[in-house]
């Protein structure tokens, strides 16, 4: 809605709404009546309101408020029914949640990752306002922004109890399945465990606020405060030069849990001992301490030298910060003391057959717990982490900053005969303080080198080889008595997710964009963009497929500079619409039945060709014994003829020659760098066409028929890139749509009625 509200004021309302319901979207319910499938339900709403003020014809402001608010939410669909069984043998815990079972190679019954629903509401509150004052040559603008954003919901995983039925898919070995068929298979072991009701692990996530109180959920209420103001001069120097100087200041004020149930390791992760910090207000402590340094200097010019409107030259420099907030922050929620798992490897049967109660002991693995509880006791709250927890939880750097990203550039735009435009820039940008995932306890090189010397002796009392010195053994081999000591200072943790703003990358880019209208309604705009982005740090929730989210070595992060994940070298675009001349109003054709028939017809599309994404081939082997696998050594041709040829899995063969890479040696790193290979290119075509139909003044009908990927060209996913892998090598998917939909042709048709 718009209101002039006098000669001078004007108010514009705007409201959208939006909601969708899907009971299947991930197409998991395997059980009658969709048990266990998960539901999705989301809603998403908006409000905008401006109110600009003419306080004379060179000063104008504008005020304006934001509102919105998206709601998601995933459940688990038969809950009823499965609480009800549970319900019947008693095993309903205090919050009225039952048991699920994992019954590998059958279908789990349960909601898994789902428990009793994960749900998100994120909204931000904006208030803004805007001057500008035109004095002179110069245009003044001032303005600032607060916004007031917050995010709640649960996770709750594991938040129902959930017992495996699988030792042998558990534990990789047939070795610790109480049930094993001579001759068979992991598979058939674990399916006479399942009918044997043998519980190989035994896990529930227990959640407790700030005071150690048990809660039903893991529900946090997540708040952020942002403040920015501006001011900028656009300086008309000469009448062909235009100067244009700004300095925006922005603080991105440090995410919180408005009821103080959140934690933070304040000290460094590889000391001892381990103790978490409850953050937020009333504790004097911020996840991470504030930076007030995030001045943004903005710079640009535009100058025709021609000085006939024909030829424009352009420049520009700004810094530009981001702030840290949802899952960054908010996958830390179970940080100590805030969730402690009950978690035990009772190698039972849901009856105790197997427990000192009911006859034969089989007890395998520490942790044993006789008899089987029918409902799992509570765990003590702490947020000291004693040593040999072995916990892997988020941590945030204490010093972590918010990322800086210097962008540039530099572009020439002219007008040539015949109607042509052409415009080149070159743009480049340089990013620091970007988040990134390390090791914040990784093994020390010195205990190493004293595993190493040690293991050497073939004499040993262990009998450790120095291959072992390496991997998860490294965390763990001095806990299962396969190494004299662990290669780190302790492992109360891990290997955690110790998130810390030391990243850098690199942008620079050519691009061309060459437009051309041709006549009889016909325009067609060409654009090729040439660039290579280099990092040194994979996205830290989502690293590209096949890619690693840790360094191969966190002590030495350089050694990940390299492509970036999103690397694609080319780009070629062609976009063209035409507007038929035919029919009526139009050149031709223009007349009686003829006319109406062929009226408002056009034809867009665009056609997109691109080279593929890098990728990395990772190898099996920890060869700087960092515990983290190294990427593959390349000793011959990887796209050669392979020699000899051997079949391979199902798929489309990209590495026709996969034995040119081989497992590298203990001692240092491969030859082969992160994201050294391309995948496969795309080419892609989508046309579009449109009949208009004017039915009065006031009343018209658009009817569109769209194609995309027209020529249904295949669209391949990179092959897989696990050295030894049965698909090592081998493209085995196409690319899926953001919708989750396939990326070979569709064809829709749309009808709008405008009035």
């Amino acid at each position: 809605m718009d209101h002039q509200l006098s000669d001078r004021q004007t108010l514009s309302l705007r409201y959208g709404y939006d909601h969708g319901t899907d009971p299947d979207p991930l197409h998991n319910d395997r059980l009658p009546g969709g048990i266990g499938a998960t539901s999705e339900k989301a809603v998403t709403q908006g409000l905008a309101a401006r109110l600009t003020s003419e306080f004379g014809p060179d000063l104008v402001n504008t005020l304006s408020f934001g509102w919105n608010r998206i709601m998601a939410n995933f459940a688990c669909s038969g809950l009823d029914v499965l609480d009800g069984l549970s319900q019947q043998n008693g095993t309903l815990d205090r919050f009225g949640n039952g048991r699920d079972y994992i019954l590998n190679p059958f279908t789990s019954f349960g909601c898994a990752l789902t428990s009793d629903g994960q749900s998100r509401k994120t909204g931000t509150v904006s208030y803004g306002d805007s001057l500008s004052w035109v004095r002179g040559q110069h245009t003044f603008k001032f303005g600032f922004d607060f916004r007031d954003v917050g995010e709640s919901g649960p996770n709750n995983f594991f938040s129902r109890r959930q017992l495996s039925l699988d030792p042998s898919f558990d534990f990789d070995t047939t070795i610790y399945s109480p049930v094993q068929v001579a001759g068979g298979t992991t598979a058939l072991d674990d399916a006479a465990a399942a009918y044997y009701g043998i519980v190989a692990e035994d896990l529930n996530a227990e959640f407790f606020d700030k005071n150690a109180v048990r809660q039903p959920t893991d529900n946090k209420y997540f708040r952020a405060h942002e403040y920015d103001g501006y001011a900028q001069d656009t300086w008309k120097l000469l009448p062909n030069l235009t100067w244009t100087l700004g300095l925006r200041y922005q603080f991105d004020g440090v995410p919180y849990e408005q009821n103080a149930n959140f934690s933070n390791l304040l000290t460094d992760p590889a000391s001892y001992p381990v103790v978490f910090s409850i953050v937020g207000p009333g504790t004097g402590r911020q996840i991470y301490r504030s930076d007030p340094t995030e001045f943004e200097p903005r710079v640009g010019f535009s100058w025709d030298p021609s000085k006939h409107g024909k030829t424009a030259v352009r420049g520009a420099f700004g810094i530009f910060h981001d702030r840290i907030f949802g899952n960054l922050v908010e996958n830390a929620r179970s940080s100590p003391p805030f969730e402690e798992d009950y978690h035990q490897f009772p190698f039972d049967t849901l009856n105790d057959a197997l427990s000192a109660n009911g006859g034969t002991t089989y007890n395998m693995m520490p942790g044993f717990v006789a008899p089987f509880p029918a409902i799992a006791s509570d765990t003590t709250a702490s947020a000291t982490v004693p040593d040999g927890s072995r916990l892997a939880p988020t941590v945030i750097d204490p010093r972590f900053r918010p990322t800086a990203s210097n962008n540039w550039n530099f572009g020439i735009q002219r007008e040539l005969p015949g109607h042509l435009t052409a415009d080149l820039s070159y743009v480049g940008s340089k990013g620091t303080h970007i988040d990134r995932d390390v090791d914040g306890n990784p093994p020390d090189p010195s205990l190493v080198n004293q595993l190493v010397a040690y293991c050497s002796n073939p004499n040993n009392a262990f009998g450790c080889t120095p291959a072992e010195v390496s991997g998860s053994l490294l965390y763990l081999g001095g806990d299962f008595g396969i190494l004299p000591f662990n290669a780190v200072a302790h492992n109360a943790l891990t290997q955690l997710d110790y998130f810390r703003s030391v990243g850098v990358s690199s942008y620079n880019g050519l691009q061309l964009k060459v437009t051309h209208p041709m006549g009889h309604g016909l325009e067609v705009e060409a654009a090729y963009t040439w660039s290579h982005a280099l990092d040194d740090s994979s996205d830290p929730l989502v690293p590209a497929m096949g890619n690693h989210t840790y360094p191969r070595n966190s002590l030495n992060l350089l050694q990940d500079w390299g492509n970036s994940d999103n690397d694609v070298r080319h780009i070629a675009v062609i976009s063209y619409i035409w507007q038929l001349p035919w029919g009526r109003g139009a050149s031709y054709l223009n007349d009686g039945a003829l006319g109406r028939i062929l009226e408002g017809i056009s034809v867009s599309g665009i056609s997109s060709l691109e080279t593929g994404h890098p990728f990395e081939v990772v190898s099996n082997t920890d060869s700087q014994r960092t515990g983290i696998a190294a990427w593959a050594e390349l000793e011959g041709n990887p796209f050669a003829p392979p020699a000899p040829a051997t079949p391979g899995p199902a798929g489309k063969a990209f590495f026709t020659n996969p034995g040119a890479f081989t497992e590298p040696s203990f001692g240092g790193p491969s030859n082969v760098g992160r994201n050294q290979f391309y995948g496969p290119g795309l080419v892609d075509f989508d046309l579009a066409v449109a009949k208009s139909i004017q039915f009065s003044e006031r009343w018209r009908l658009e009817t569109r028929l769209e194609s995309y990927n027209l020529f249904n060209h295949p669209h391949f996913n990179n092959p897989g890139t696990q050295l030894g892998a049965a698909n090592f090598g081998v493209i085995t998917s196409t690319v899926a749509q953001s919708d989750g939909t396939t990326s070979a042709r569709q064809v829709q048709v749309a009808m709008k009625l405008h009035f």
